[in-house]
């Protein structure tokens, strides 16, 4: 199977966004990186509200409890994830300028607010075990 540059840096960038967390609860020591470590030339909006967005997200997610149950860990750690999308899409509502990212920009708002609404209705009929 022969897989296109866009393919191998996707995968690259997803092996590295698991790899990190996992490396950083093994071995003494280690930190993750912060949010403020994400910021790079480009990615600042004028106000700054891209990456509040981000920031916002990344302590949301890290304030989630890992409990040793799969699915209330990714249910917990989805919400604070997909709001930081619709955070950022709201943004590129209000800023953007070209029809194409304003249209995936609605489109992300629409199905991150009905997966947060799927995950949420799922985490009130499951709740932790005590």
């Amino acid at each position: 199977m022969k897989l296109s540059l866009t393919s191998v840096a996707v995968l690259s960038f997803v092996s590295i966004a698991i790899a990190v967390p996992v490396l950083a609860q093994q071995m003494p020591g280690m930190t993750m990186p912060t949010p403020g470590m994400m910021a790079k030339p480009g990615m600042v909006s004028a106000d700054g509200s891209m990456m509040s967005a981000m920031e916002k997200m990344s302590k949301d997610m890290a304030a989630v409890p890992m409990t040793g149950d799969a699915d209330r860990n990714f249910a917990g750690m989805m919400v604070p994830h997909h709001q930081g999308a619709i955070e950022m899409a709201r943004y590129e509502l209000a800023h953007g300028k070209d029809p194409a990212m304003l249209k995936l920009a609605r489109a992300v708002v629409a199905a991150q607010e009905k997966e947060i609404a799927e995950m949420k209705a799922w985490q009130s009929k499951h709740p932790a075990a005590r």
